[in-house]
């Protein structure tokens, strides 16, 4: 199962949404409200300078690919980078292709922890395992905000 850079498997999207529905019926998914900004908020009498780290646990990624010439087994990863240049460890899906218009929907929930304010960039790489190199699908950026709101104490 040699990857080429044509052939497929192409993106059809790429997108980090509030909700993904699934119609059980026919496979079709919603996408509810797309993000692009995650801000954080913090609100007190005393709030720190620093953006204190939390989860993403809120934020679904939703990848759909088409598989054109693509066939067999692969594995998806998304590789997250902060906004400092730091690759974090990827969030790794296996999926299979058949040949032709049919597609592989990955649902992610986003649980990571952020703890910089920044763009994040998240890689959609192809693997198809040892011996070749991962593919480059698309890239997904994510802008985190920090907004503290010190409360008149």
């Amino acid at each position: 199962m040699a990857m080429s850079d044509s052939g497929g498997p192409y993106v059809q999207v790429a997108a980090f949404c509030e909700k993904v529905i699934v119609d059980r019926n026919v496979g079709n998914l919603s996408l509810i409200g797309l993000v692009e900004t995650v801000t954080n908020t913090a609100v007190g009498e005393e709030v720190p300078d620093e953006m204190p780290p939390f989860s993403l646990g809120a934020i679904t990624l939703a990848v759909c690919l088409w598989a054109d010439k693509a066939k067999g087994r692969y594995t998806v990863k998304v590789r997250p980078e902060n906004p400092i240049g730091e690759q974090m460890a990827p969030l790794t899906s296996p999926v299979q292709f058949e040949s032709g218009a049919r597609g592989v929907n990955l649902i992610v929930p986003m649980n990571l922890q952020i703890d910089h304010e920044g763009l994040y960039w998240f890689d959609v790489l192809l693997s198809a395992g040892s011996g070749y190199e991962d593919r480059l699908l698309t890239r997904i950026p994510l802008e985190v905000l920090y907004r503290p709101q010190q409360l008149p104490g």
